[in-house]
């Protein structure tokens, strides 16, 4: 290639990625941090983006999600009833809030660390009851599941252009879920520490705004000391939940001066995860709660600093649907989403606001409950400060 061609376009390079500042990052990474994801994952956390930051960096950040969806009709012959219920269950999702936090720091030229607490996991399911003859079945039917995650990760920086980072996770998880309807069954599991890892690599060439990193995170397992009961029995035990292995790939570019284009792609491997009490499985047969497959997330968008301090961003996400039968706890398969953010820049500080608005998908249960039209808001708040 000519050398008037090559300074041609590094020059064009350039132009792209000066006028680029650091609102764009924060206004491109709350879109997966604000969106309800797959199965009972709450949050997505860009860890790659943390360690990118500059000098000494710390942030904090909340999320509010509101989901809805409804159950019609139910087919009691699998209970042993030859029997058919019309009607709605109403919206059995409850809003859900989430706190998250990150501290950064170089401990020298090469090498930096941070710190992330967030929670990964997460579901709220209250079948309200009702007049309809489904909703009064369902009615008091419940499912809680809590997480919290503590992350230490260590970067090297092996070239200018490339980021290696590794630390470990320690993940907190309880669970407890009432089923009426099954001759009065519960379950409580108690609060359970597990260990896990993750793992990454990034590339940038900042001359363009172009950077890609591709993140491991392993799987947990948790042994929750359980208590279940139904009328006429009770058990105690431990249930072991295993949290998914995961694969992030995320990959932004600037295509025009002032705006990147950036998208990413997860698997979690969501067709090893149950939770499978032993009482539960005496009485039924199969788990409590399971998947019939992993789940992807497609996630792409457009990002454009509108002024010297102030970045907006539009993306898309599209996660398909698994199908087969879903638990009556976490009625939900796949999802079409739409996020908005905006990130202002003042002084050392970053302030970063977005919504998403989706629509769920369609799914069953075991009794043949139809589970449809359902949607879900998001909003959250994010304030980072380097210092």
């Amino acid at each position: 290639m000519p050398r008037a061609r090559v300074r041609a376009l590094m020059a064009r390079a350039a132009r792209i990625a000066v006028p680029i500042a650091p609102a764009i990052a924060s206004a491109i990474s709350l879109a997966p941090a604000i969106a309800e994801a797959a199965a009972i994952e709450r949050s997505v956390p860009s860890t790659s983006r943390i360690l990118f930051e500059t000098g000494r960096y710390g942030e904090f950040g909340t999320t509010w999600i509101a989901a809805r969806q409804n159950g019609i009709g139910a087919d009691l012959s699998p209970l042993g009833t030859p029997a058919v219920l019309d009607g709605r269950t109403g919206n059995m999702f409850d809003a859900m809030w989430s706190l998250d936090g990150a501290l950064k720091a170089d401990l020298g030229e090469r090498l930096s660390f941070a710190l992330i607490l967030d929670q990964p996991y997460g579901a709220r399911t209250t079948y309200p009851g009702g007049g309809t003859p489904v909703a009064a079945f369902y009615g008091g039917t419940l499912a809680r599941l809590d997480t919290w995650e503590a992350s230490g990760i260590l970067a090297w920086d092996v070239t200018p252009s490339l980021k290696a980072y590794a630390g470990l996770r320690a993940q907190w998880l309880e669970a407890r879920a009432d089923i009426p309807f099954m001759a009065g069954y519960t379950v409580r599991g108690r609060g359970d520490w597990g260990m896990g890892y993750v793992a990454g690599l990034a590339f940038e060439r900042p001359e363009i705004a172009f950077r890609a990193a591709l993140t491991y995170g392993s799987a947990i397992r948790h042994r929750l000391a359980t208590a279940e009961s139904t009328a006429l029995a009770h058990q105690s035990g431990t249930t072991a939940i295993d949290t998914p292995q995961a694969v992030t790939f995320e990959i932004q570019s600037g295509i025009a001066p002032r705006t990147l284009a950036f998208g990413s792609l997860r698997w979690v491997e969501w067709s090893d995860f149950s939770i499978d009490p032993m009482l539960y499985r005496e009485m039924i047969g199969e788990p409590l709660v399971e998947y019939s497959g992993d789940g992807w997330t497609w996630t792409a968008g457009l990002a454009h600093q509108l002024t010297d301090a102030l970045a907006g961003a539009l993306s898309v996400t599209y996660e398909p649907t698994t199908g087969g039968k879903l638990t009556t706890l976490g009625p939900q398969d796949g999802r079409a989403s739409a996020t908005a953010a905006l990130s202002y820049d003042f002084g050392a500080a970053n302030l970063t606001g977005g919504v998403t608005w989706g629509r769920i998908g369609d799914t069953r249960n075991g009794l043949d409950t139809r589970f449809d039209d359902g949607s879900a808001l998001g909003l959250g708040l994010r304030l980072g400060v380097s210092f």
